[in-house]
């Protein structure tokens, strides 16, 4: 059985790169993250648009789920977890309302493994870095008990 959670460390990492990247990837804003346990892909992450007419029935102003997978995103090295992310936020067309943008854009020739590397350095050595840390922690721990 798959289990969700929120995924606040992700969600701290993302938001860094939204100020610190050098991509400009546009209104990235409404964007939450889940983690989930149990699955069967061997994928990293996914994205997912949210269609407007459940936007309205729900109430909410979150445009993308990212739901990243704990068992192979977790992991990474946080150079790697990065560029998973850079990679989920190419996925964000300039206009950001729910649609997404395909693999064979030309956005998405951009290099995104240096600037994850580069991301990866500053992340590493900020409070932000450390605090999700902790986060982290605490969710292994009460995911274990």
């Amino acid at each position: 059985m798959i289990k969700s959670e929120v995924a606040l460390d992700v969600e701290r990492m993302a938001e860094f790169i939204l100020a610190n990247s050098r991509i400009d990837f546009g209104d990235a804003v409404g964007v939450r993250f889940v983690r989930s346990v149990g699955m069967r892909s061997n994928c990293y992450a996914r994205i997912y648009g949210i269609p407007a007419a459940i936007k309205t029935a729900v109430g909410t102003n979150t445009k993308y789920v990212v739901e990243v997978n704990s068992s192979t995103y977790d992991p990474l090295p946080l150079e790697e977890k990065f560029r998973v992310l850079l990679h989920e936020f190419t996925h964000i067309p300039g206009g950001a309302r729910g649609s997404l943008r395909a693999h064979r854009s030309p956005f998405f020739r951009r290099n995104l493994r240096t600037e994850g590397e580069r991301l990866a350095k500053l992340y590493a050595g900020s409070d932000d870095f450390r605090h999700s840390q902790g986060i982290a922690q605490k969710t292994r721990s009460a995911r274990q008990n």
